[in-house]
C-alpha cells in the first residue's frame, strides 16, 4: 500500500488488532507527504494502535511533514530486540525531520534511528553512549551525560518553540 500526498488515519477504534492500519505478514506500506496515522485504538482495551506490522517495516519514500504511530506485534511469541520497523530507499534516505515524524504507540519503547533506519528499542536498554543532545530555544540542564535520563529544559518568555536534538557525537 502507497500512501503519499495527503491522508489522515485517526479517532478509529477497533474490537481486536489495529484501530488505524494492520501491515501483517507480507504485506508492504510505504509513506511520504502529510501522512497523519495516529490517535487510533484497538484490541478492544484501549491500546493506542496506529500502524500494526509483524514481518516488513514501513517505507518511507519522501519527505514526511505528519506523525505515524507504531506498534510491532510479533509473528512468534518473543521478540528480540531491536526490531526494524522503518527504512528509507536508496534514493531517499531518512532524514532526522523524518524521524521526529515517528512514534511507538508503547510507550516502553522508543524509536531510534540508526543509519537509514529506525528501531525499536526497550526504554531500559538504550545506549546513549556516542550521542550530543541539544537544545534549540532553551537551556538543557544537567549538561547531556549517557547514563543521565533526566533533564530540565529552561525557556525564556519570548520562546514559542524548544527542539531537542539528539546526534552522533
Amino acid at each position: 500500500v502507497n500512501f503519499s500526498g495527503n491522508c489522515i488515519i485517526r479517532y478509529n477504534k477497533a474490537s481486536a488488532g489495529a484501530g488505524g492500519i494492520s501491515v501483517l505478514l507480507a504485506g508492504t506500506i510505504s509513506v511520504s507527504g502529510n501522512i497523519c496515522i495516529t490517535d487510533n485504538y484497538g484490541n478492544g482495551d484501549g491500546t493506542e494502535r496506529n500502524v500494526s506490522l509483524s514481518n516488513n517495516p514501513i517505507t518511507v519514500s519522501g519527505t514526511l511533514t505528519n506523525d505515524i504511530g507504531v506498534t510491532y506485534i510479533p509473528t512468534t511469541g518473543t521478540v528480540s530486540y531491536p526490531v526494524k520497523v522503518v527504512e528509507g530507499t536508496d534514493s531517499y534516505p531518512i532524514s532526522e525531520a523524518d524521524w521526529r515524524h515517528f512514534f511507538s504507540d508503547n510507550e516502553e519503547l522508543k524509536i531510534v534511528k540508526e543509519g537509514n533506519e529506525l528501531k525499536l528499542y526497550p526504554l531500559s536498554t538504550c545506549d546513549l553512549s556516542g550521542l550530543d543532545l541539544t537544545a534549540e530555544g532553551a537551556k538543557l540542564e544537567p549538561n547531556f551525560q549517557a547514563d543521565i535520563t533526566t533533564y530540565e529544559a529552561t525557556v525564556g518568555n519570548e520562546g514559542e518553540k524548544v527542539g531537542i536534538t539528539a546526534t552522533q557525537a
